[in-house]
């Protein structure tokens, strides 16, 4: 398909179309020049089609997609091109140029919690979509947008066309090659959430691991049919424990980007859950297992990399890991007043956040409460400053803090908790006559006490 210089609206607005920022299941999306603005242009232009997206785009306006960031659809456009224009934020970039190395600066490029955190949150937004009654139908990274500087985490949906209540015959097998489900490709199902889940898994996979999970070395050296039969789970992932027929050379170490929790649900989609869409985890599980990766993360001060705790060295340069405080997010027994006594007891143990020094995090609503937030408003603020831990309230919400040596109220102004002394401290996040979450604080130089298996 050609690239015009313009398109008009049915307004007979017009728009000067740029960069192409991605192709999808139907059609490619094209930056609209000088504006926030970006255009999708639909492969087939028959009548019969632009009256569906017509009317689908009705139907997406009427949707309640309040306070989710998905680019919403502005105006069609004009015969004899379909498709749609669309707002797009700028400083944004498709998810796919995280797949894509450098030949050097290869570490901080990668960014291991960042990635983690970016699908994530991305999770966090299709897992909104789904508890709307919504499938989103074709994610993949030409569709999902993220921020351009590495200092910002912010995820952008586009293609709302894609948003389905359920699947019609006519729009029974959209995808993206290499991201639909094998249901899909075999043209046996329509889309739904478990088609959404996964597509996301694979997604996550290549953007964490940077191959796909079902092209192995199997498939790279075999007929083209491979690739097909692949794409429809006829043949293992590249990771199956019990059958290496279809292994992989290529990518990075799951040892070094995967968190356990994550190379299980990594077995779950891509084991069982390829020929069975009901045994794929869900997108909540997720972005919950996502964001206690990314919790578990710590900062090499050498490279600049990201790594999991549980790593006594860098696995990028080989500096030996930092001393870092751990926050451990545990229940309060109301009835026992007391707070569960194991805090790597998987039961009561909810997460773990590890902070190096000069480090500094802000917690929402999904730390303190479980509540989960596309965009999470900060609700305390953490750092670490020559082994004391710096604990502020950024609202006006007022925080039981215990002590070995009495109770305090944290309030906005900040409070120091020297973590190299044997004090205990336990900040409390509802009072103490009903069932609530409890941060325990720990820190640690060159030994390990706890493993994240809450990861």
């Amino acid at each position: 398909m050609d690239k015009p210089e313009k398109l008009l609206d049915e307004q007979r607005r017009e728009y000067e179309l740029g960069e192409e920022l991605g192709r999808g299941g139907e059609g490619i999306v094209y930056r609209v020049q000088n504006s926030q603005l970006a255009v999708k242009r639909i492969n087939n232009p028959s009548r019969k089609h632009r009256e569906q997206l017509r009317n689908q785009l009705i139907k997406i306006k009427r949707l309640d997609l309040q306070g989710l960031p998905i680019a919403h659809p502005q105006a069609m456009l004009a015969e004899p091109y379909l498709g749609y224009v669309m707002e797009l934020l700028t400083g944004m970039e498709p998810l796919k140029t995280l797949m894509h190395p450098p030949e050097e600066d290869f570490v901080p490029w990668y960014g291991l919690r960042r990635r983690l955190r970016l699908l994530a949150h991305t999770a966090d937004i299709l897992a909104q979509v789904h508890g709307k009654g919504l499938a989103y139908a074709d994610p993949s990274p030409n569709n999902i947008f993220i921020s351009k500087t590495t200092e910002a985490e912010e995820v952008w949906l586009i293609d709302a066309d894609n948003l389905h209540v359920q699947s019609s015959p006519a729009q029974r097998f959209i995808y993206t090659p290499d991201y639909g489900a094998p249901e899909l490709v075999s043209a046996k199902g329509c889309v739904n959430t478990l088609t959404d889940a996964h597509a996301f898994a694979v997604i996550a996979f290549k953007t964490l691991a940077l191959v796909h999970p079902l092209i192995g070395d199997y498939v790279n050296e075999g007929e083209p049919e491979l690739e097909e039969q692949a794409m429809q789970g006829k043949l293992p992932w590249i990771d199956e424990p019990d059958n290496k027929q279809n292994a992989s050379s290529d990518g990075l170490s799951r040892e070094i980007v995967l968190s356990p929790k994550l190379k299980e649900l990594c077995q779950r989609s891509f084991g069982l859950g390829l020929k069975r869409p009901q045994h794929r985890p869900g997108i909540s599980e997720w972005a919950e297992k996502l964001h206690a990766a990314a919790d578990a993360t710590v900062n090499c001060p050498a490279c600049e990399g990201s790594y999991y705790f549980s790593k006594k060295i860098c696995p990028w340069c080989d500096e030996p890991r930092p001393a870092f405080a751990l926050l451990h997010l545990t229940l309060w027994d109301h009835e026992n007043q007391k707070v569960f006594t194991k805090p790597n007891d998987k039961k009561v143990l909810i997460g773990q956040l590890a902070l190096t020094e000069a480090e500094s995090q802000n917690i929402g609503k999904r730390w303190l409460s479980g509540q989960m937030q596309s965009i999470d408003i900060p609700r305390l603020h953490a750092e670490i400053k020559n082994q004391y831990l710096v604990l502020r309230s950024l609202n006006d919400r007022e925080y039981l803090l215990k002590t070995t040596k009495g109770e305090e109220t944290l309030r906005q102004g900040e409070r120091f908790l020297d973590l190299s002394k044997a004090e205990q401290y336990q900040l409390h996040l509802d009072t103490l006559d009903k069932p609530h979450r409890v941060i325990r604080f720990a820190y640690h130089t060159t030994s390990l006490k706890y493993q994240n298996e809450n990861t």
